[in-house]
């Protein structure tokens, strides 16, 4: 499920204006870890209140024009339009922090799959390197590591380097051991918060 959420950019507190309601923020979220239809009814509320401030910000820079051509009856009915508006973005700013406490809850389910792939071998041995950049420590237990060689086999081990992890796949050729010919699917899931 994706949701898409376009709201204005504006840096004034009270009185919006045409200017702020004309450059937008898109917000795309994909949703697959549970709370789906809370989440997308706070987009929703996020979406109408987005689209109630930017008619507010129009009416108002129009009243603003009015008033100006020597319509003074306006001054009570634009106070109060901005009062509403102010109650708008404390009401978006509020479902704002309620979704990323949401956000915050799921990010902390475990466990987490973090890396997965597939690896051709050729003689039964092959590395498998953390990505770029990445502070992953295989030698950490946290880190738990599903193998799965695709072919037939006798029996498979790994060794776990702070960095990399090493595959090992035997197959057997009458009494003799062999390398393992063919595909390893591979997924390492943390299972609990690091640091925990």
């Amino acid at each position: 499920m994706k949701t898409v959420l376009t709201f204005p950019n504006s840096s004034h507190g009270g009185l919006g204006c045409k200017q702020a309601a004309g450059h937008q923020t898109t917000l795309t979220l994909g949703m697959g870890f549970g709370a789906e239809a809370e989440m997308a009814q706070i987009l929703s509320d996020l979406s109408d209140l987005a689209g109630t401030v930017t008619q507010l910000s129009e009416d108002t820079e129009q009243e603003s024009t009015s008033r100006i051509n020597g319509d003074n009856a306006l001054d009570v009915r634009i106070n109060n339009q901005n009062t509403y508006i102010n109650g708008v973005v404390t009401t978006l700013n509020a479902s704002i922090a309620a979704l990323s406490n949401q956000l915050a809850i799921y990010y902390a389910i475990y466990p987490k799959l973090v890396m997965a792939g597939v690896v051709e071998m050729v003689t039964g041995d092959t590395t498998i390197s953390r990505p770029t950049g990445s502070t992953i420590d295989f030698t950490d237990s946290r880190y738990a590591i599903s193998l799965t060689p695709e072919g037939p086999h006798e029996a498979w081990d790994i060794t776990r380097n702070e960095s990399s992890f090493d595959i090992h796949v035997f197959n057997r050729s009458g009494t003799n051991r062999i390398g393992y010919s063919g595909k390893v699917s591979y997924a390492i899931f943390q299972t609990t918060a690091i640091g925990a």
